[in-house]
């Protein structure tokens, strides 16, 4: 124990030492351990995006060129037919290829020009009319948005053959996620060998997995997870470019997307939700990078996010895009770590990964599954609620008419009711839809009306119609029901 009572980080993390352990390297200070992490972090991002091959200064015959080169329309890009990644504006490909020339007899006398300008001139030139992602398509495939023959930025998984053994050099990967998912193992299992084996059919959720405590080695599953699905996969993804439609070439060409950490409150987390279920859900992405070219892609992304807090995103009980996994207890001890962490060099194991997942029996497997309430994701939904979003969601299960007045609604929201944006928002999670016209009512003037059910209903009537529903209750009954509710 230190000085003062208070315990240094060697030895908070002394019952982790296994100095015997051939695999062990002495804990360094926390500050080596955040770098450490913030390496790793950039490590898995770069491996996730993949690289590809911007054809070099080397030498092609026409037919060569012919046969392995694509002319873009939209923006005169050139890219290799087999990895369109490499793609190069015109000029740029013309001076990579400034050492290809096609040779020819002229007046008795050979001569050359470059190949380049004999393949744009060739009525064989292979072309396209832009670039897309659609994962498992063809090498040129349908534009999502206008129809046209785009060339597809999917270029499969590139892989060496798995070893004899790979269920065994699996199981490291297999087994910790049986112990950070639990019960609910089987159904990520299934979820991670569908993206392996069918990674154009999108599934209707993704997942979110909340552990309290640091450490447990979560981080790890997305250096396995770049690894195997190299060049498809977002890592570490600052989420709020995205969200907030500035840039999303972070999640352009990817078929998994992890999220590090995330903790979404404060005042945008609702605005952040509702921009989250749109970029989950869409079918097709206009794909809008910081560098480069707009284009359309096919959205094939999962999303896997991972969380320290309850509050990880504000989800309501009609919620079914996440499946919430809650793990509670300590991390396990350095041995353990340090033998995942040697295992993530091993091209075998990441090899063994992949095979397990192309091999897993899926069959069962529905992608229009709607995730269960389970006992975190209802925690989860529980914290996500303000007072307003419990007191509105009483009134639109037992308020006894479908309309209720703007001063009822400031009753039983408190000063200020609906005007405040907070409860505008908390309303319109409720359900409640202001109709378009005000009603003179009584002794309280004109009132917004708003309709907890049946809107389509109550705002083609007139406003004597409105005015008889909301008076055949008595104001002390409908009081009585929000209290029995309570």
């Amino acid at each position: 124990m230190s000085e003062g009572g208070a315990q240094s980080i060697r030895e908070i993390f002394a019952p982790f030492a296994h100095p015997d352990d051939p695999g062990w390297t002495e804990m360094p200070d926390w500050a080596d351990v955040d770098d450490r992490r913030r390496r790793q972090r950039a490590e898995n991002i770069a491996i996730g995006e993949g690289t590809d091959v911007i054809p070099i200064a080397t030498t092609y015959t026409l037919d060569e060129m012919l046969e392995k080169f694509v002319f873009i329309r939209d923006g005169s890009q050139v890219a290799p037919i087999d990895r369109p990644l490499g793609a190069l504006a015109l000029a740029d490909f013309r001076n990579t290829m400034a050492a290809s020339k096609h040779w020819f007899e002229k007046d008795g006398k050979k001569t050359s020009v470059p190949t380049v300008k004999c393949w744009l001139e060739s009525p064989k030139r292979l072309e396209a009319d832009s670039l897309t992602f659609r994962a498992g398509g063809e090498k040129l495939t349908a534009n999502p948005f206008d129809g046209g023959r785009s060339l597809n930025l999917w270029a499969g998984y590139f892989r060496s053959e798995p070893p004899a053994d790979w269920k065994e050099r699996a199981l490291p990967f297999v087994e910790h996620i049986q112990w950070l998912w639990g019960d609910d193992a089987p159904k990520f299992l299934d979820w991670l060998a569908h993206i392996e084996q069918s990674p154009g059919i999108m599934p209707h959720y993704g997942w979110v997995h909340i552990s309290r405590q640091h450490g447990k080695g979560r981080n790890w599953i997305s250096s396995v997870l770049t690894r195997v699905w190299s060049g498809y996969v977002g890592a570490s993804l600052d989420l709020a470019p995205i969200l907030e439609r500035k840039f999303n070439d972070g999640i352009s060409r990817k078929i998994l997307a992890i999220v590090d950490e995330i903790n979404e409150g404060g005042n945008a987390s609702y605005r952040h939700a509702q921009a989250l279920k749109q970029v989950v859900t869409e079918e097709i992405r206009h794909v809008n990078p910081k560098y480069g070219r707009k284009r359309h892609e096919y959205n094939h992304c999962r999303w896997l996010i991972f969380s320290n807090h309850t509050g990880a995103l504000p989800l309501t009980d009609e919620d079914r895009r996440f499946w919430v996994v809650s793990h509670d207890g300590a991390p396990k001890d350095g041995a353990y770590y340090s033998r995942l962490y040697g295992v993530l060099a091993d091209r075998d194991f990441i090899m063994s990964v992949a095979e397990f997942f192309r091999q897993r029996d899926i069959s069962h497997f529905r992608p229009g599954e709607h995730p269960p309430m389970n006992a975190a994701k209802a925690e989860l939904v529980a914290f996500s609620q303000s007072e307003d979003d419990v007191i509105l969601k009483d009134v639109a299960a037992h308020w006894p008419v479908d309309l209720i007045l703007s001063h009822e609604l400031e009753h039983v929201l408190g000063d200020g009711g609906a005007k405040r944006p907070a409860a505008r928002h908390a309303m319109d999670r409720a359900g409640l839809r202001k109709l378009p016209r005000k009603i003179k009512f009584f002794e309280h003037g004109a009132q917004n009306v708003y309709a907890i059910r049946n809107f389509e209903q109550w705002a083609s009537a007139n406003a004597e119609q409105q005015r008889d529903h909301i008076s055949s209750i008595l104001p002390l009954e409908k009081t009585k029901c929000l209290e029995t509710a309570e």
